[in-house]
């Protein structure tokens, strides 16, 4: 959620792997262009309307989504991608001990890359 409108960098990189970041956001895009003509100041994600997907579009349709698979919704948030993400590539580089994973840190580009990696390879 970028509340101050300044623009949110996501490091992605390149994997070998079937699921790769970089090819995903770069087949989401050229979608995105035939649709409409874009600029770098256009929101990434577009709701039908044709406005920016909102925290709340968002986490409505993933509980929607979820609840389709039989488990219960409400055990996830916006932060569950978060948590999640933060959970299985610290488990997998083997670099936080206990529930330290939990808390927020920032973590450098080189360990993003390597948790990309990791997640891809899952």
């Amino acid at each position: 959620m970028d509340v101050f409108r300044r623009g949110v960098s996501i490091p992605l990189y390149a994997t070998d792997a079937l699921i790769c970041p970089v090819k995903a956001v770069q087949r989401f895009w050229n979608l995105r262009k035939r649709i409409e003509p874009l600029s770098p100041d256009d929101p990434f994600f577009l709701c039908q309307n044709g406005e920016a997907l909102s925290r709340m579009v968002f986490i409505a349709k993933m509980r929607h989504n979820i609840a389709s698979t039989g488990r219960d919704p409400k055990l996830f948030n916006g932060h569950s991608f978060r948590i999640g993400a933060s959970t299985q590539s610290s488990k997998a580089l083997g670099r936080w001990k206990g529930d330290t994973y939990r808390r927020y840190i920032r973590t450098p580009n080189v360990v993003i890359k390597q948790g990309q990696l990791v997640l891809t390879r899952s």
